[in-house]
């Protein structure tokens, strides 16, 4: 049973996280699963505006940037407290996460792959 959800912009697809500790994404014109990233604990999932990246957090104080067309991890952060929510900003560039002990933003920067 999924317990969250993010539909990504122009509502192409959308990911899910459930209680059986999965994050799936959704093709939206067929409902059918397209991929599982995670078979680990996560929740509140958050799609950039441009809808490359999905970041979820999770209560073993962590949160994870995931490339969508991959399903590969870009990066993990942990926090000192647990994560409850999180959100893209409008230019996709910071994540705001809500937790215990505030409100933390984390600019992203990703690297540029050498040629």
């Amino acid at each position: 049973m999924a317990t969250a959800l993010a539909i990504a912009p122009g509502s192409a697809w959308l990911a899910t996280v459930s209680n059986d500790k999965t994050v799936r994404i959704w093709d939206s014109a067929t409902g059918r699963p397209t991929a599982t990233l995670s078979t680990d604990p996560a929740e509140a999932p958050a799609i950039t505006p441009d809808g490359r990246l999905l970041a979820t957090i999770s209560h073993d104080r962590t949160i994870r940037i995931w490339d969508r067309t991959s399903g590969e991890i870009i990066t993990m952060m942990r926090t000192d407290s647990d994560p409850v929510t999180c959100a893209w900003t409008a230019d996709g560039r910071s994540l705001i996460v809500g937790g215990e002990r505030g409100v933390y933003r984390y600019e992203f920067r990703p690297g540029t792959p050498d040629r």
